[in-house]
């Protein structure tokens, strides 16, 4: 089936000054950031461009749509509680410190007298603090729970410092960052085809989306044939305001379409046209960016909008 490169419902729904919703559908490209990092003068860690998004120069055609009926976007990112108490703070000392105190540049015996150092200062510090009745009592009870562990116990050291003697390590709790988020998008559409040319393009629509996000099964030829399957293609959504990107809605980057489904029968009975063209339909697209959203994303952006 011959498919155009452009597809559009309603008819002339670009033309003009009309708000609508685009879809660019482009081949997979793999993200070739990740190569050739180690020359160059690049770091080994650093990827180019904050957005590592890929190079979508194999078109496989547009599809226009009236803008979704709900339009709504959701930015986050990962932040977890954290503790860690007073004694995990003095072993991560004393471990930092001893393993700087070794150098390759020292013999072992150097190593060792360096070591050496570092384990008595950490003791005597260790010891000082261990004259305070308060500090040494917390800490036998919670060596106790730790060497009951150790023959199959479950003790909370926190719990039995707190039942014997109405107190805890200080937990220094911590809000800290652990990670960015990839964003979704949900968008429903209504397509009610007015005439036979309307109801071509939504079959067409229809056809392109569901064979665009169908993964392809000749990634290889040969005798490697069927040993991999090759990634569906990928998708550039916007919101258009005639020839330009929408001056106020949110940018949305290169996406995959996780999931599609379609009601044939939205108007709650079933009815079609002559032709069997169903009278009315209900189309849901579920889009997830390839890559998330970073603070330079908004200085590279040509959007004049809210931002991503």
């Amino acid at each position: 089936m011959a498919l155009s490169k452009q597809l559009q419902y309603p008819s002339n729904i670009a033309s003009g000054n009309n708000d609508y919703f685009r879809i660019g559908i482009f081949a997979y490209e793999p993200n070739t950031t990740l190569s050739g990092q180690l020359g160059g003068g690049r770091g080994p860690f650093q990827v180019n461009g904050s957005k590592s998004t890929r190079n979508l120069k194999s078109s496989m055609g547009n599809i226009i749509l009236p803008m979704p009926n709900n339009i709504s976007d959701s930015n986050s990112v990962q932040w977890n509680d954290d503790s860690l108490n007073s004694i995990q703070i003095a072993g991560f000392g004393a471990a930092e410190a001893a393993i700087g105190s070794l150098s390759t540049e020292k013999d072992v015996g150097e190593n060792i007298n360096s070591l050496k150092k570092v384990v008595e200062d950490r003791l005597k510090g260790g010891l000082n603090a261990l004259q305070d009745p308060t500090i040494a009592d917390a800490l036998k009870k919670a060596l106790v729970g730790e060497a009951v562990n150790v023959f199959g116990g479950n003790i909370d050291t926190q719990s039995l410092i707190s039942r014997t003697s109405g107190q805890v390590l200080n937990p220094n709790l911590e809000l800290l960052f652990r990670g960015v988020i990839l964003r979704e998008f949900n968008y429903s559409f209504t397509l009610t085809p007015r005439d036979s040319s309307e109801a071509a393009q939504i079959k067409g629509i229809i056809n392109l989306l569901k064979r665009s996000m169908a993964a392809k099964s000749t990634a290889s030829n040969g005798a490697g044939k069927g040993a991999f399957i090759k990634a569906p293609d990928v998708f550039q959504p916007i919101f258009m305001q005639g020839p330009r990107p929408h001056p106020f809605l949110y940018t949305i980057k290169q996406s995959a379409l996780v999931g599609m489904s379609v009601n044939y029968v939205g108007t709650g009975a079933y009815a079609t046209y002559n032709d069997g063209t169903p009278v009315k339909m209900e189309m849901q697209l579920r889009f997830k960016e390839l890559s998330p959203v970073y603070n330079e994303d908004y200085d590279q952006s040509d959007s004049n909008g809210v931002g991503f």
